[in-house]
């Protein structure tokens, strides 16, 4: 996978306090806005954790129009409960993160501001429910994803440290709500990563075993949030080159979740780390079929077709063609710098060196094209 960069780093928090948002239970009966309009007493707690849960079925299995369908309506009919803005911007956002594009649209800005509002209230309060602040987070780590894609770092990340401490001020009030460590554990992994990787943040210790820890123990002591907990230390074993680790937990969560295509992918290219390449093309087959518009997943193909120093010009025309699907500035400089690899492992080394000049020039942080193009030019 792409290497981790504050946009990544971001990207992973999003991850996290999106499927905060609910809990993962299995699904409750109802299938349609028809039916949650129907039940009295929406804004009881019982009634709003319940439908929280099934919404975030929804959302693992891909069931986005009706995910979108029951956000639409609380948001029409209980404007003053966070889970329908909450629910809407989420919901933008997990689209993109399935092809790590992340420009933000202009229609989420209202969904935003409602659902950071509501976390900033429920926040701000003396005392609210333990799901209250689980919401919360959720609700302020998505916020400050959306700030990141429109080029506020520093209030994005301003953002998710709130939410950080929506979570912290749950556990604080109700010890024994252990289901908010999964987001404690996961903003202190993620958080020391980032800081490792950039040596002028040297006020933050290591604290990666803590949050895994963490994690753990809402995965054994929690009361709801089991199956996300999990999911979310997949990611975490995969920075860690654990692979093994991580594909045990994806293939478990795809036995439940079959349709989603981000676990998936991450299975995939755990596969990929470990030369397993027929395996990870299997799984990269998987996401084409279910989803053929998935621009992503060519990538990372060419990418396993290139180690293998094979169908090398299968995978030239892959990444070209990926190229023109409007990638991330990011992802176009490794799609470039991929392609120059491809070309000089066919003996082009003007066209290599072409494409690793482009990637450079999008992303001056890529040693190896670098040390790639240094070494081409010292050879001529």
């Amino acid at each position: 996978m792409p290497c981790l960069t504050i946009r990544k780093y971001l990207v992973y928090l999003f991850a996290v306090f999106i499927f905060l948002a609910g809990f993962i239970l299995p699904p409750i009966s109802a299938s349609s806005r028809d039916a949650a309009e129907k039940i009295p007493g929406f804004l009881e707690k019982e009634n709003q954790i319940k439908y929280a849960l099934y919404a975030v079925d929804l959302l693992f299995h891909r069931r986005y129009d009706e995910a979108e369908n029951l956000f639409q309506g609380w948001a029409q009919e209980w404007p003053t409960s966070i889970l329908g803005p909450l629910g809407m911007l989420g919901l933008y956002e997990l689209k993109n993160f399935e092809n790590y594009s992340f420009t933000a649209q202009p229609e989420e800005l209202p969904w935003q501001k409602r659902s950071y509002d509501w976390a900033k209230e429920i926040y701000e309060r003396e005392k609210s429910e333990d799901w209250e602040y689980l919401a919360a987070g959720g609700a302020l780590g998505t916020s400050g994803f959306y700030q990141v894609q429109r080029g506020k770092w520093v209030r994005g990340l301003g953002e998710a440290i709130l939410a950080f401490r929506v979570l912290k001020k749950s556990i604080t009030n109700n010890p024994q709500f252990k289901d908010a460590l999964v987001g404690i554990g996961l903003y202190e992994f993620w958080r020391s990563v980032f800081t490792q990787r950039f040596r002028f943040l040297p006020f933050f210790p290591d604290e990666r075993q803590k949050g895994i820890q963490d994690i753990l123990t809402s995965i054994q002591e929690g009361q709801y949030v089991a199956p996300l907990g999990e999911a979310s230390l997949a990611f975490v074993y995969f920075q860690e080159k654990d692979f093994k680790k991580t594909e045990e937990i994806c293939q478990k969560f795809l036995k439940k979740f079959p349709e989603n295509i981000i676990v998936r992918l991450l299975y995939a290219n755990s596969l990929s780390a470990t030369k397993k390449f027929d395996q990870a093309h299997h799984e990269y087959q998987k996401i084409l079929r279910q989803v053929p518009t998935n621009t992503l997943t060519p990538f990372f193909i060419a990418n396993n077709l290139y180690h293998q120093k094979q169908n090398l010009n299968e995978a030239q025309l892959l990444i070209e063609s990926f190229l023109q699907t409007n990638p991330s500035k990011r992802l176009e400089a490794q799609a470039h710098a991929l392609l120059g690899n491809i070309l000089l492992a066919q003996n082009d080394k003007e066209g290599a060196k072409r494409h690793y000049r482009k990637a450079l020039s999008l992303n001056h942080s890529l040693p190896l094209t670098r040390q790639h193009l240094k070494e081409l030019i010292q050879t001529q």
